[in-house]
């Protein structure tokens, strides 16, 4: 695979993981991505390498707020939960729905 390919997919595999908030996913992904980026920079003219090296950094601050706003919301949620779980409903008194004829 070019290495160009390989930057592309990894970078949609970021975006991917993202997506499904898979958290150590995204992680592994941004550091696979970061070094095929950095590697390919290095063999760039000036230019071009500041433009791959820009784009990258857009994706990885996207990919870092995106994954830290579906954090906090997550942990809202699970306080949320966490109160709901502590809910104890009051005890009705026993009422017969029913009568026995004799």
């Amino acid at each position: 695979m070019a290495e160009q390919a390989k930057i592309e997919w990894e970078a949609a595999n970021l975006r991917y993981r993202v997506a499904v908030l898979d958290f150590a996913g995204a992680a592994s992904s941004a550091q696979v991505y970061t070094r095929l980026v950095a590697a390919a920079a290095r063999r760039l003219p000036p230019d071009q390498a500041r433009a791959a090296l820009h784009s990258a950094s857009e994706l990885l601050d996207w990919a870092r707020h995106a994954l830290a706003a579906a954090r906090e919301r997550l942990a809202a949620d699970l306080g949320r939960l966490g109160s709901i779980a502590r809910y104890q409903p009051a005890a009705r008194a026993l009422t017969r729905t029913w009568k026995i004829e004799a």
